[in-house]
């Protein structure tokens, strides 16, 4: 809440805002910190979720170039991959998705 109210007392400093000392004294006793908190939460929340599947893609991507990188007795490495009979596109797709 600190945040909040250091933003209010500039704006007042800078005549952004007009309010009385009576005014001001109410605006604070609302408890403001506990609004912005929980919009910072929020944000976070949202942030979280937004990075989510990028962070399931890297996981995905990670695992499947570790197995292609150790297995190395007839299974699928990166030169089986390089130069698999795959169709072009999706060679291409799968290289992107798991090469770096």
């Amino acid at each position: 809440g600190s945040i909040l109210r250091n933003l209010i007392h500039v704006m007042y400093e800078n005549e952004q805002l007009t309010l009385t000392n009576h005014e001001l004294v109410e605006l604070f006793t609302e408890d403001l910190g506990s609004h912005f908190d929980k919009a910072t939460d929020e944000i976070d929340t949202i942030t979280t979720i937004l990075s989510t599947p990028l962070k399931l893609k890297q996981i995905c991507r990670n695992r499947i170039r570790k197995r292609l990188c150790s297995s190395k007795i007839g299974g699928l490495n990166r030169q089986t991959l390089e130069h698999s009979s795959l169709s072009p596109p999706l060679k291409q797709s799968l290289r992107h998705f798991i090469l770096p």
